[in-house]
């Protein structure tokens, strides 16, 4: 008869699985271990973080309570039950649980880190600010304080400060995954660099976060149907969804084989029209990169495209492996992603240019057409005759992330209003609810000569109620470096015609793709100058934004931007081709 194994065993298990990524396996080992021994006050605390990793938070609720019942003082258990109600929004509990830590343990960073999060969940950002320069005093060393500081710093729309501390962030932990692609997606919310020390750089950063290991031995594909693989952590309402919808739906129409692989907990209503067009969907939350990739190459496909680069939830790790013989990067980044095992990125034609290939690691395929195809809701509002802010003169409007703010935008979008009469900028974005956010972004304008009260801040909404918010809006002003995506569409959408500036890099493209989609190449300019110039001219053309307003709608209709037959046959063609069709 073999002999139970211990509780000690068991745990010492579980912390191994935890450590090579097996979250689902360590929530067993966890739960048996308890099973064994009841009063296990470390295995309740770490099923508590396990279990918040996996998205399972009322569990992670459950299990954190076990342990501050086990043992009401330890402060690694008030934290991960801390973290657990945060995600479940019981902020004033959460926040309960974390002072109490911080009386037991006044020098423990990690704990005005966690404050932090939940008082910008609660919408009191300049608190967390407070907060977090708490949690770096404490320890100058806690890189992931470091990085939450740059985090947030880039929300409130310092994006060049935001750079610093993600560096320095991860110097302090070359080799930490998280940090490094916080670092590469901060880097491209400032102006353009380098191009080639840029490509450089992300290749160092990759080299340290992401060490070799050996490929599968993959066997070539035998049947002669497509089998696309598409992985991704934004199956839902996100703008990765909406941009992938139309192709989903137009693929599957021809008979193609489609797998997703979804490293997510949020569902909606736009998750299941993805979903209804796969043949095949597995949810890869908490199994190791080696366990997913294995998984990949079980599924014989033709080829992965990836849709989230460096951003959050992404499952690069598990493309280090091959587990597939052609994989692509598309739709969710915007940079080279510095991988040796990415072969290509996708990038549609109104977003290339001559030279794009600098920025880039990986060879580049690109698309007939625009990077990419727009499905408006099924529900929106109409658009009005006119702006509904009955006032004189010109509203202007930019519903973007406040991180894309940069000191050069703010010149320019001043300068607009200066020479626009009688004209007013709404701002529309999350962090609006703190009103100490709105007077940090207004004297910013102040400084620059124009008026707080011409600044109009909005805290975000429901989508449609979103929309709507566009009948208030003449002009749309698009940030740069980093253009809008989802956000131009939407405008556009809605009978609002974009100025944007274009750069090099795809990043500062994106609303140059749109726009040439739908024949307003016009709208587009490559200085600053330029842009206030096409700003002002727009504003005194009455004519011009009365016709565009009411035929915005039937121009995207009619354009490659709501193609998905040829973006999709597109798409195929770079599948089915051989590296020799890519640009390198």
């Amino acid at each position: 008869m073999m002999k139970p194994i211990s509780s000690e065993a068991l745990l010492q298990q579980a912390q191994s699985a935890f450590g090579q990524g097996e979250l689902t396996n360590a929530v067993e080992l966890l739960r048996r271990c308890l099973a064994t021994d009841a009063k296990n006050t470390l295995a309740a605390t770490n099923l508590c973080l396990v279990l918040g990793r996996l998205g399972l938070f009322p569990e992670a609720k459950m299990a954190g309570l076990n342990a501050l019942a086990l043992a009401p003082e330890s402060v690694p258990a008030l934290i991960n039950t801390s973290v657990a109600l945060q995600a479940l929004g019981e902020l004033d509990d959460a926040e309960a649980l974390l002072l109490r830590a911080a009386k037991l343990a006044p020098n423990n960073s990690d704990i005005w880190d966690c404050l932090s999060l939940g008082q910008q969940q609660a919408g009191r950002f300049v608190e967390a600010l407070q907060s977090l320069r708490k949690a770096i005093t404490i320890a100058p060393e806690n890189a992931n304080a470091a990085m939450n500081y740059g985090l947030l710093l880039q929300k409130l729309g310092h994006s060049e400060s935001a750079l610093f501390w993600a560096q320095k962030a991860l110097s302090m932990a070359p080799e930490d995954r998280t940090l490094a692609q916080n670092y590469l997606m901060f880097r491209q919310y400032v102006l353009n660099g380098n191009s080639e020390q840029e490509v450089q750089q992300t290749c160092a950063v990759i080299a340290r976060a992401y060490p070799p290991v050996s490929h599968l031995a993959v066997k070539p594909r035998t049947a002669n149907t497509v089998k696309i693989g598409l992985i991704s952590a934004d199956f839902y309402r996100h703008p990765v969804g909406y941009f992938l919808i139309g192709v989903l739906a137009e693929l599957a129409a021809q008979g193609i084989e489609l797998v997703l692989y979804m490293n997510q907990r949020n569902q909606d209503g736009l998750t299941d029209k993805l979903v209804s067009h796969a043949s095949k969907v597995t949810n890869v939350i908490g199994i190791s990169d080696r366990q997913l990739a294995e998984m990949i190459m079980a599924d014989e496909l033709t080829c992965l495209i990836d849709l989230s680069g460096h951003s959050k939830g992404n499952r690069l790790g598990a493309l280090l492996y091959k587990p597939c013989p052609k994989q692509f990067s598309w739709l969710g980044y915007f940079a080279s992603t510095g991988l040796t095992a990415i072969d290509a990125v996708i990038l549609g034609e109104f977003q290339y240019v001559n030279g794009v290939e600098k920025f880039y690691s990986e060879a580049i395929a690109v698309m007939k057409g625009s990077h990419f195809t727009y499905t408006p809701p099924e529900h929106c509002p109409d658009i009005a005759q006119r702006p509904a802010i009955e006032q004189p003169g010109v509203t202007f409007g930019s519903f973007n992330n406040l991180a894309k703010l940069n000191e050069r935008l703010l010149d320019t979008w001043s300068k607009i209003l200066l020479a626009v009469p009688n004209s007013r900028l709404i701002l529309k974005w999350s962090t609006f609810i703190d009103a100490g956010v709105i007077e940090e972004v207004t004297r910013a304008f102040e400084i620059r000569g124009v008026s707080k009260d011409v600044i109009i801040c909005r805290a975000s909404s429901e989508h449609y109620a979103m929309l709507n918010e566009y009948n208030d809006v003449d002009i749309c002003l698009d940030p740069f470096p980093f253009n809008g995506g989802l956000t131009t569409c939407e405008a556009l959408w809605m009978g609002v015609p974009v100025i944007s500036l274009a750069g090099v890099k795809p990043v500062s493209r994106q609303s140059k793709g749109i726009l040439d989609a739908i024949g307003l190449s016009d709208l587009v300019v490559t200085t600053e100058r330029c842009y206030v110039q096409k700003a002002v001219a727009l504003a005194a053309d009455t004519k011009r934004r009365d016709y565009l307003r009411q035929s915005l709608r039937g121009r995207m209709e009619q354009s490659p931007l709501m193609d998905y037959k040829t973006m999709a046959n597109s798409l195929l063609a770079i599948v089915k081709s051989d590296t020799t069709a890519w640009l390198s």
